[in-house]
């Protein structure tokens, strides 16, 4: 025997609750586009902030930063002969990601976003070796760096510092910073870098209670999103059966969604304007079922007043604009679903709307400059 639909859906919501909360990681403005996880842009935003000269203003907090996460830089100087090179080409025709110099080392960094670590190393220590003639390298202290997720790297001239390491650190020095200098954009900025850094090289975490919980109840789902669909177009049919045999105008409805809520519109056939009735059954935290107002071409204060002395009534709400200050909008809390007291005042409001659009629009909205 088939279980109810309404049934099945009360099972699974109690089954829902039990379940463990979703972890989600802040989101940063990295994240908007969908290069994100790309080495190059993140390469690229590397040699921005490592670059000691650049508009940023943190001069070598960053490349500190990066030296206090290994010993074999401890002492070293921090100041830049030249700005950070990316993409040099060896002789081989390989590309190193990123080349640092000062007057008494050379840096050579390969930035791994992912784990693998397939590069030829040994023909980026060439390009250090062949090029002692090169006066931005000669007798330079060669610095090998990998930046890592796991700060490992199996190569015995190699120093490996993984980006957990080297977020921290910067973060610790930009405490330090925000001590002594304002808040500006580029604070942000390299904030929102390091926060996005540090999503990067979180391992995916698969909730496997929940998954299988979502994959084993696919059915129990799909149930309670077609009872719900039900729902909504029968509260609607007949709250337009009841409505129109209450008030004189005749309804168009429709439905929409707001927030994934759903949002049942009443608006007049012959109201000649896009003026509406709304009942938002707004499900988010904290919130409750509403039903807002809305009168279309009121444009300026003389006709908000006009507006407001007809709509404002001690069941409502501080009125509000929108849609560049030409709606002028009510609305009535309603709380917990109600369905006569719904329609009470879905018709009390509709009866409103329409003395306004048919009796005093025509008679003093019109005869005002909009």
């Amino acid at each position: 025997m088939e279980t109810d639909p309404y049934d099945r859906v009360k099972a699974l919501l109690k089954a829902i609750k039990a379940l463990p909360a979703l972890y989600e990681s802040e989101k940063t403005i990295f994240d908007v586009g969908s290069r994100g996880y790309y080495e190059n842009p993140t390469t690229d935003l590397l040699a921005f902030f490592l670059n000691t000269d650049e508009v940023h203003g943190f001069g070598s907090l960053v490349l500190k930063a990066l030296f206090s996460c290994t010993e074999t830089c401890s002492g070293l100087d921090t100041t830049l002969v030249g700005n950070p090179k990316r993409e040099v080409v060896t002789a081989s025709g390989k590309r190193i990601d990123l080349v640092l110099e000062s007057q008494n080392w050379v840096m050579v960094i390969e930035n791994k976003i992912f784990h693998q670590q397939n590069n030829p190393f040994d023909d980026y220590e060439r390009f250090v070796k062949d090029n002692k003639n090169d006066p931005r390298i000669g007798d330079k202290k060669p610095l090998y760096i990998v930046l890592s997720p796991t700060g490992e790297v199996a190569r015995p001239n190699w120093i490996g510092i993984s980006y957990r390491t080297f977020t921290s650190a910067i973060k610790a020095k930009l405490a330090d910073h925000f001590l002594q200098h304002p808040l500006n954009k580029w604070s942000i900025f390299l904030r929102e870098f390091v926060l996005h850094l540090e999503n990067v090289m979180e391992q995916p975490t698969l909730d496997h209670e929940s998954v299988s919980f979502v994959v084993n109840h696919l059915a129990d789902f799909k149930a309670a999103e077609t009872l719900q669909e039900k729902a909504i177009k029968s509260l609607q049919s007949a709250l337009l059966h009841d409505l129109q045999n209450a008030v004189k105008p005749e309804l168009k409805p429709t439905l929409d969604n707001w927030h994934g809520y759903p949002a049942i519109r009443f608006a007049g056939v012959n109201w000649v304007v896009q003026s509406d009735i709304v009942l938002y059954l707004d499900g988010r935290d904290e919130k409750q079922i509403v039903i807002n107002f809305y009168s279309a071409q009121i444009t300026n204060n003389e006709r908000r007043s006009i507006a407001d002395a007809h709509f404002c009534k001690e069941d409502t709400e501080q009125p509000w604009n929108e849609i560049k200050n030409t709606y002028r909008c009510y609305q009535v809390r309603i709380g917990e679903y109600d369905y006569p007291f719904i329609k009470e005042k879905l018709i009390e409001k509709i009866i409103l709307m329409d003395e306004f659009e048919t009796q005093i629009r025509p008679q003093k909205i019109n005869n005002t400059e909009g």
